[in-house]
């Protein structure tokens, strides 16, 4: 019996691509163009929810607005101060799993808010959370959506007050966090807050010191009550050098509320020269550990650090940055297990403009760096080899100068994705631009683990869905290295009949942006044609000789290429797995390949052979064997 081989041409219903790098994207425009004051906050949860908020003139007054992103896909945006004719400032806002979304404001003095519960329900009308005056506020939430709000509240007395978000409803503790409450806090750029997976969080602030100096205390808030105690950040002496006044706080918590960073910038006293250093302390327990510089200078000169950006994840991890003056140059430093402290210099050439630095971390440990210089905003990644990437710039070009005087800032969601939000236009031009660090999928094996051989040309291909955060997963199935389709499904119904032989396949992961990751080859392994048997031994059979019986499976003939394709593969089949027989003489054998038998008696045998390959296809031969009486000796 001769195989038949059957001719598959495979349509191409799309070009191969090659494996895209993970980068950075150019900005994307996701409101304008339009009177765009300020971006002041971007988070992103660990699910890959995020949300921006920023100020934006409307009919001739400053009001918030915001843009969420669900599934990669950035929203219209919507304004949350709805119904308030007064002007609005200061606005922020917190993201976590399930798409659950708290902003707030000031307006008119007071502090306000909205809150969406889920990605499914509308924002809730303007909450009040206190009557004011505010003048600074910052807002937090874990990871299961327990938000706290940190605000200076007074006038040229301020206190540092903090309020719980359960739910929709707010409540406010009725102390202040200060450590001194006769003391002006809460100033410069006002409080900060961060909050831990256990519905803690964690305040800082600057206060005024007896003596005029300010200082920096950070104050757990433990759900329904205040710590009993504030510690105080700053210090009063760094490495031998007299310490001064201590500013912009900014304060980050792990997942566990046992340990955190706060990172400050203080004045010292070098060498006669007063100079601003920005160092970090982590927070262990109820204690602070000793300062660690982070600024990347040595003592010794007259440049100095200030304005401090951090973020911290939920595995002891952490990146920071601050500006480097008079140079207006960018520091970042590292600090998790493997690299602890700075780790030098990230801009370019030094620009006249406040390079204004933002980070944004992940709980795999990577993590982005970016910044204003010139009239772009660059950016740096440091990857999960810990090694920091090149500079990048990120403006699109098609949307005018970045307005650097407007604002940056960055978040992260658990793979390491990165936004980054900034403005760019001409006056009655801007947009509110978000740049993007993707990551491309990973690679997937397809899920037909076992490569069998089988008998069914049309089998169902299968594979594992890859976790995509951003946009929704394509796969391009590819077979004998050619496209066969492209589908968001994990499952696929091959609609020809694929020939006799080994057909090697893999699928192809495609995010929203077209980059691709081509995954690990498998083998289709198909026999679909029914193995033959034949009696082997010539001439005249008798009784008491040795007969043989011998089972095949043929590769199929193939045909020669056309003029110009390269090669086929080579056709390989299962092979035999067993053959049976029913010699019609009352006995049975059973082979792999060959039987031999022993007929004792002259006459006609029915022989019954079954032949069964390693795919499952059988066959069934009888065979009419006529056997002569045996040789006599003379």
């Amino acid at each position: 019996m001769t195989r038949r081989l059957l001719l598959l041409t495979l349509a191409v219903l799309a070009l191969c691509a090659a494996p895209a790098q993970a980068a950075f994207f150019p900005g994307e425009s996701i409101d304008g163009p339009a009177d765009i004051l300020r971006v002041t906050d971007i988070d992103t949860a660990q699910d890959g929810g995020s949300a921006v908020v920023y100020l934006k003139r409307t009919e001739g007054v400053p009001h918030v607005w915001t843009v969420r992103m669900t599934n990669g896909i950035w929203g219209q945006p919507e304004q949350l101060d709805v119904g308030q004719a007064g002007e609005s400032s200061d606005p922020h806002v917190a993201v976590s799993d399930g798409g659950r979304v708290v902003a707030v404001w000031i307006n008119g003095g007071r502090l306000f808010s909205a809150v969406r519960a889920t990605g499914e329900t509308p924002w809730t009308a303007p909450i009040e959370v206190h009557a004011g005056p505010v003048q600074h506020v910052s807002v937090g939430m874990s990871v299961h959506g327990v938000g706290y709000a940190a605000f200076s509240v007074g006038g040229a007395s301020r206190d540092v007050r903090a309020a719980r978000l359960s739910g929709t409803t707010w409540t406010a503790f009725a102390d202040p966090l200060d450590y001194e409450a006769e003391r002006d806090a809460g100033g410069g750029r006002g409080p900060r807050i961060a909050a831990a997976a256990d519905g803690t969080a964690l305040a800082a602030w600057e206060e005024v010191a007896a003596n005029g100096g300010r200082r920096v205390f950070v104050r757990r808030v433990l759900r329904d009550r205040l710590s009993a105690y504030p510690a105080e950040v700053s210090v009063p002496q760094l490495e031998g050098r007299p310490g001064g006044a201590a500013r912009n706080p900014e304060v980050g918590m792990d997942w566990d509320s046992s340990f955190g960073w706060v990172a400050v910038e203080q004045d010292f006293v070098d060498n006669g020269v007063n100079r601003s250093r920005v160092f970090g302390r982590r927070i262990v327990g109820v204690g602070l550990e000793d300062p660690l510089l982070l600024d990347s200078l040595q003592w010794g000169g007259t440049d100095s650090a200030t304005d401090p950006d951090l973020d911290v994840t939920g595995r002891l991890r952490a990146l920071a940055a601050s500006t480097l003056e008079p140079y207006d140059g960018v520091a970042g430093a590292v600090l998790q297990i493997d690299v602890f402290g700075p780790i030098g210099r990230l801009d370019g050439p030094v620009g006249p403009v406040d390079p204004d630095p933002t980070v944004a971390h992940s709980s795999n440990g990577e993590g982005a760096f970016a910044w204003h210089e010139d009239a772009n905003v660059h950016g740096r990644y440091w990857n999960r080899d810990e090694v920091l990437e090149g500079d990048t710039p990120l403006a699109n070009p098609e949307f005018g100068p970045v307005q650097a005087a407007l604002g940056i800032d960055s978040s992260a969601n658990r793979l390491g994705e990165v936004a980054i939000a900034f403005v760019q236009g001409g006056p009655l031009e801007r947009r509110l631009v978000v740049s993007h660090w993707d990551r491309p999928l990973r690679a997937i094996t397809p899920a037909t683990a076992t490569q069998n051989w089988q008998a069914n040309r049309r089998p169902q291909l299968r594979w594992g869905r890859v976790t995509e955060l951003w946009g929704s997963a394509q796969y391009r199935v590819e077979i004998n290295g050619q496209p066969v389709v492209t589908t968001a499904s994990t499952a696929f119904d091959l609609p020809f009949d694929l020939p006799d032989g080994s057909h090697p396949w893999r699928i192809v992961t495609i995010d929203r942006r077209g980059q691709e990751t081509p995954g690990l080859e498998r083998r289709l392994n198909i026999d679909a044609t029914r193995p033959v048997a034949e009696l082997a031994t010539t001439g005249t059979l008798r009784a008491g000789q040795s007969i043989r019986f011998v089972a095949r499976d043929d590769p199929p003939p193939q045909p020669p290429p056309a003029a110009g394709a390269p090669p086929p593969p080579a056709i390989r089949t299962s092979g035999l797995e067993r053959v049976t027989a029913s010699f019609g003489d009352r006995t049975r054998g059973t082979g792999t390949r060959e039987l031999r038998h022993v007929f004792r008696k002259k006459g006609n045998y029915r022989v019954r052979l079954v032949v069964r390959d390693r795919a499952g296809n059988q066959a069934i031969v009888k065979l009419l064997v006529k056997v002569a009486n045996a040789r006599r000796s003379r």
